[in-house]
C-alpha cells in the first residue's frame, strides 16, 4: 500500500469545490457538519486555505490571480478520487470509522481510511489487498461454538431489528423451531449488547451522471463468540437467513466480496471493449 496524502474534511471540501466539484463537495461538506452562518463559513475558508498551503497544495499567488490555486499533481489525485465508476464502503461504529474503496484501474484501488468523519487519509493499493485490509479494520475475535446458531427472518422484520421500539414486534412474530428459537434468542441479547446495530458492507457502481447504485450489500456485527451475519436467501418464503459465523465462514465472505466487486469491474472492461 503507497501512501498519498491525508486531509482534513475540511481541506477535501475546500480541494473538491475549486476543482469544481461542487456536489461532490456539498455532500461531504453536509453530511459531517451542521449548517454554518456565513462568518463561519468565511472563517472556515481562511484556516483551510492557509492549512493546504502550508501542506504545498495551493498557490495563493494563483488564487489572487482568479487561477485554479490547486497543485497539478493533487487536481489529478482529486480527478481520480472523483472520477471512480466502483466503491466499497465498510461501516465500524465502535472505531467512529468509515473504510472505502474507489476504484482507479486495472487492479489499482484508492484505499480511503475515515476516522471520526474528520480525518481522510488516502493511499493507493491493489484488488488482492482487500480481504486482508478488511479483515484488519474489524479485527474481529472468534471462539469455538457448541452448535450452529441461525434462522431466518422476512425483510419487514429484518428491517426494523435496528429500531429498539419496534423489536418486541419481531419477538411476537418469530416463527422457528427448537434451534432456530434457540438462535434467535442469543442474537436478541446479543444485538441489544450492541446497542441495537449492525455494521456493514456495501458496494456501489455509480454512472456518468455519478448517481449511487447498490450493488450488494452485507449486515454484520461481532458477538462474544463470532460474528453475527445476514444472507438473503432468493426465492425462499423467508429469506433473510442470520447466522453466527466463525472465522472461516468470515474469511470466505470477505473473500466473496472481493470476487463480487472483482467481477463488476471485469464485467463493465469486458463490455466496453
Amino acid at each position: 500500500m503507497d501512501h498519498v496524502i491525508t486531509l482534513t474534511t475540511e481541506e477535501l471540501v475546500m480541494l473538491l469545490s475549486t476543482a469544481n466539484y461542487q456536489d461532490e463537495a456539498r455532500v461531504l461538506f453536509n453530511s459531517y457538519s451542521e449548517p454554518k452562518s456565513a462568518n463561519e463559513l468565511e472563517a472556515i475558508f481562511k484556516t483551510t486555505v492557509n492549512q493546504l498551503r502550508l501542506k504545498g497544495l495551493w498557490d495563493e499567488e494563483k488564487h489572487k490571480l482568479d487561477l485554479n490555486p490547486i497543485t497539478d499533481d493533487m487536481m489529478d489525485f482529486i480527478e481520480i478520487y472523483v472520477k471512480c465508476n466502483y466503491l466499497l464502503r465498510a461501516t465500524n461504529e465502535p472505531k467512529k470509522a468509515a473504510l472505502i474503496f474507489h476504484h482507479v484501474e486495472n487492479d489499482t484501488w484508492l484505499y480511503h481510511y475515515v476516522d471520526d468523519q474528520i480525518i481522510h487519509e488516502f493511499a493507493f493499493m491493489k484488488y488482492n489487498e482487500i480481504p486482508n485490509t478488511l479483515r484488519e479494520f474489524y479485527l474481529f475475535n472468534f471462539t469455538d461454538n457448541e452448535s450452529e446458531y441461525t434462522f431466518n427472518l422476512t425483510d419487514e422484520q429484518f428491517d426494523i431489528l435496528s429500531n429498539p421500539k419496534k423489536f418486541k414486534k419481531v419477538e411476537k412474530s418469530f416463527r422457528g423451531n427448537a434451534l432456530e428459537k434457540l438462535s434467535f434468542e442469543k442474537f436478541s441479547i446479543d444485538l441489544r449488547e450492541n446497542n441495537n446495530g449492525m455494521e456493514n458492507i456495501s458496494v456501489f457502481s455509480l454512472d456518468e451522471e455519478r448517481e449511487l447504485y447498490l450493488e450488494n450489500l452485507v449486515f454484520f456485527f461481532q458477538s462474544i463468540n463470532g460474528v453475527w451475519l445476514s444472507e438473503y436467501e432468493h426465492g425462499k418464503e423467508i429469506p433473510v437467513n442470520i447466522y453466527l459465523a466463525n472465522s472461516n465462514k468470515w474469511e470466505e465472505v470477505l473473500e466473496a466480496i472481493q470476487i463480487f466487486v472483482g467481477k463488476l469491474v471485469n464485467d463493465d472492461v469486458t463490455n466496453q471493449i
